[in-house]
């Protein structure tokens, strides 16, 4: 039977210790991952309102926001709007939290809104902000 000599043996404690200095390395990169997004998934679209007055009765007929996981600090989004003179628009971009401040910052095409938001538990949201000039407030109901 072998046996360890004094020489082996420190060499084989190191190696064991920088295996398991890696394997920790590793995990600590996918914890870093994992971000809490209140918005991820699709949301119906409850109220739509522009300087206070109602869009969803008169002209939006329907609106769904859909929010991607994300890793990090950012993710995509989808909005599709229908409108009841049958058009529609689909509005794609990026999307930034600041959970802590309760903002989201918004990037279409290069032009960022920041609004913010609100959550009523984990399937009711608010949001709020300016675009174009205009006081928007969104509410919405997670599917």
């Amino acid at each position: 039977m072998k046996t360890l000599s004094a020489t082996r043996l420190p060499l084989l404690t190191l190696a064991l210790m920088a295996l398991i200095s890696f394997a920790s390395c590793k995990k600590d990169k996918d914890d870093d991952k994992k971000v809490d997004n209140p918005l991820a998934g699709e949301w119906e679209i409850t109220s739509y309102l522009i300087e206070g007055e109602e869009q969803m009765q008169f002209t939006v007929n329907s609106f769904v926001m859909e929010y991607d996981e994300y890793s990090g600090k950012n993710g995509d989004f989808t909005w599709e709007i229908n409108y009841w003179d049958l058009s529609s628009e689909r509005i794609d971009g990026d999307y930034d939290i600041d959970a802590e401040d309760e903002e989201v910052e918004f990037t279409v095409n290069g032009e960022k809104n920041t609004f913010d938001f609100e959550m009523d538990g984990d399937d009711d949201m608010e949001i709020t902000g300016i675009l174009d000039g205009l006081r928007i407030t969104i509410t919405a109901e997670r599917d």
